[in-house]
């Protein structure tokens, strides 16, 4: 229910309406100085500092459906501005992370990040020119999940510094469908999300057919609509390796970016180097999870038994070294480095890697593992 509603003119400036919220309007709903609103109009929702001296505030045309220049304004939410920049101290409750302490104070460029609490979700907001979409997300959210989910995200996302699109890539339905799943109770809509997929093949042009074939692939397995799947692109390779290509599920809001990027992935990676408690555990664990499903593979015999366990790398970062300490802390011993792969073998390193269910993530690759373990001598 909205706190209020205000009925205000609107000024045409070309790009962009302007309105006044006047003096007795602020009085009547307790609208401070040095306020951020939360605003309703026509059914879409908009978030508005308005400026110091008149109270203006600028509205999107696109956010007026029809003709009128005197509009109904819900107001939904009254915040301080300056108490918006506050973050929570308390990192955990109980199992779950507390997304409002991690979110950082400023974006890639230096703005301003303001987190607004609402009951038990957080409205994630900063200014720019044109007006910033803002994001939706519950404050709480199982910790060790999100730790699945930015293991995977770090593995096979895109994670460069200035990115401001959220993406994910893989050809697995099963492990993107995990990632959405943890998403959508994150608040975010799968019908919010776009995929573009790539084929690799070596004819000079995709045909219909195959497009057609993929998109009703993906369609299916993603449980999105065919109309969020805005290409099928080609890819240069010697031979079609895959039926129906990989997907690359992403989503253009940039202040989500801010949030798993720059706060949530730098702060896991922080916990699970030093893990500190048991719950810090099953983060690290949840990692692994994530990363196996981006870059872990499970290699077979002849006799179909396991033979070893990998983890791929790029080799011109850290990588290596970071896997190593992330599997030292669970007692599972790397052995060497073979062409940008990180080769773990040994039964006492499979078996860990069994108990924590290191494929969870990946339904192909889990059932290769679990017929390599059984098949194991010493298993």
């Amino acid at each position: 229910m909205p706190i209020g509603i205000i009925e205000v003119k609107l000024r045409d400036k070309k790009d962009h309406y302007v309105a006044t919220i006047y003096k007795d309007e602020r009085k009547k709903l307790k609208i401070p100085p040095e306020s951020i609103l939360i605003l309703g109009i026509d059914g879409e929702e908009l978030i508005k500092i308005p400026t110091k001296s008149d109270f203006h505030i600028t509205i999107p045309k696109k956010a007026v459906k029809g003709p009128d220049k005197k509009i109904k304004m819900e107001v939904r939410g009254i915040f301080d501005k300056r108490a918006s920049l506050n973050r929570d101290k308390e990192i955990f409750i109980e199992e779950s992370i507390n997304l409002q302490s991690i979110i950082p104070i400023k974006n890639f460029f230096g703005k301003e990040i303001y987190v607004l609490v609402q009951k038990d979700y957080l409205y994630v907001w900063y200014p720019v020119g044109g007006g910033a979409g803002h994001i939706r997300i519950k404050r709480l959210l199982d910790a060790e999940k999100l730790a699945e989910l930015m293991g995977f995200y770090f593995g096979d996302g895109n994670t460069s510094r200035d990115i401001r699109s959220f993406r994910i890539n893989n050809c697995e339905a099963s492990t993107l469908n995990y990632c959405l799943e943890v998403l959508e109770e994150m608040g975010i809509k799968r019908s919010e999300f776009k995929v573009q997929v790539i084929y690799s093949t070596n004819k000079e042009v995709l045909s219909e057919e195959i497009k057609q074939r993929c998109v009703s692939y993906w369609s299916r397995q993603l449980k999105i609509d065919k109309d969020r799947i805005v290409s099928v692109n080609k890819s240069k390779n010697k031979k079609e390796s895959l039926k129906y290509g990989s997907a690359r599920v992403f989503l253009d809001r940039a202040v989500l970016v801010e949030i798993l990027l720059h706060g949530l992935l730098k702060k896991i990676i922080e916990i699970i180097e030093h893990p500190k408690s048991s719950l810090e555990v099953k983060m690290l664990k949840g990692f692994l999870r994530g990363l196996a499903a981006a870059e872990g593979s499970a290699s077979l015999n002849k006799y179909n038994s396991l033979s070893r366990f990998t983890l791929s790398f790029d080799p011109h970062s850290n990588e290596a070294e970071f896997y190593k300490r992330l599997l030292n802390n669970l007692g599972i011993i790397p052995g060497r480095i073979h062409n940008n792969e990180l080769q773990i073998q040994k039964m006492s390193n499979f078996r860990i890697l069994r108990e924590m269910e290191i494929f969870k993530m990946h339904e192909k690759r889990a059932n290769k593992f679990s017929l390599g373990y059984a098949n194991h001598k010493f298993s």
